[in-house]
């Protein structure tokens, strides 16, 4: 790899992953509400939990963290 420049040895410029955190800020938590609710599930990985019902959440495949809380009935 190294040899022949792949994977992490490539002379090739890195992409910058842009992650919106819309966590803190409600205009943006109102902008991306529909585009989750329509996508229906989704996955996501656990980035931090702060207590047994509040989770802050990344989502991969729409580049976002959010905060999910557990609450039921």
């Amino acid at each position: 790899a190294i040899k022949n420049g792949k994977g992490l040895h490539s002379k090739k410029e890195v992409p910058i992953h842009r992650v919106a955190d819309i966590s803190g800020e409600t205009q943006k938590a109102k902008q991306f509400l529909p585009f989750l609710q329509r996508a229906g599930r989704s996955e996501a990985v656990v980035e931090y939990v702060f207590s047994g019902s509040r989770l802050k959440l990344y989502m991969p495949k729409e580049t976002c963290l959010i905060t999910f809380l557990l609450a039921g009935k």
